[in-house]
């Protein structure tokens, strides 16, 4: 997989792999924001950052922020994985914003891209879970 694509690893999750910082910025979206809007169902994103990133510029949480609220982008849940403690709390700080927008987001932070995966399967199943 080439850096900054993605893939679709079941009905409603996109797996995203990114190998360097320029690769999150919100410029370089536009094809993920398609494809989760072609899904039509209910979709979650699992972010797996490469350990080289270990901080996010300020315009991808601003960013993810404004697609969050777009009703044409039926996201429920977004994982991101990564070991680095900056890019987790920034992680955190954004779940933080979106519960006190009211947004219906389920957002994690998780060390394991297996595991992230199966927190997005949960969070789209009908009894989804708490954002840890």
């Amino acid at each position: 997989m080439s850096p900054a694509s993605f893939e679709r690893v079941a009905p409603g999750i996109f797996v995203v792999r990114y190998e360097k910082d320029d690769d999150l910025l919100p410029d370089k979206q536009q094809p993920l924001l398609k494809a989760v809007r072609a899904e039509g169902v209910p979709c979650a994103i699992v972010f797996v950052l490469a350990p080289g990133i270990w901080k996010v510029d300020l315009s991808v949480p601003q960013f993810w922020s404004h697609a969050v609220g777009d009703s044409t982008l039926p996201l429920c849940a977004i994982a991101v994985v990564s070991a680095s403690v900056a890019v987790r709390a920034a992680t955190h700080t954004f779940r933080v914003a979106t519960m006190l927008r009211r947004q219906k987001l389920a957002v994690a932070s998780l060390h394991d891209e297996r595991a992230a995966v199966q927190w997005a399967r949960e969070a789209l199943s009908p009894r989804a879970p708490v954002s840890p």
